[in-house]
């Protein structure tokens, strides 16, 4: 699903894990070079998902609307509710019931695995 998204979207990881950890599970799946040098934010490029959306915007050089961020923490997805991108809450993540409650009355979309592919990525 990764490869047909980049073939059509340029893809980031916004985490509160180190980049150097993503990267290694990245590569031991085959997919780092799916990712541009740069697109792996950690706690070191803010503390916040907010601001790494922001970092990311400013690394692409796009307008939010044309960003999607995908996280499995609703109150991540609430705190960057106003900035414009599309916003959808994985339920593969660590989230129960209540938060996917939340997300939905938030107006904001849960989406399930094998949904993620037909996201409208640009």
């Amino acid at each position: 699903a990764l490869y047909a998204l980049a073939e059509r979207s340029k893809l980031a990881v916004a985490t509160s894990k180190d980049a150097r950890t993503v990267s290694e599970i990245l590569q031991s799946y085959g997919l780092i070079e799916l990712f541009e040098p740069g697109t792996i934010l950690d706690k070191s490029a803010g503390i916040s998902k907010r601001a790494h959306l922001e970092a990311l915007r400013n690394f692409f050089d796009c307008t939010w609307s044309e960003m999607t961020f995908v996280d499995d923490k609703v109150s991540h997805l609430i705190d960057c509710a106003d900035l414009g991108a599309r916003l959808y809450l994985a339920a593969w993540g660590y989230n129960r019931t209540q938060e996917r409650e939340l997300a939905r009355k938030r107006g904001i979309p849960v989406l399930k695995l094998q949904d993620f592919p037909s996201l409208p990525f640009t």
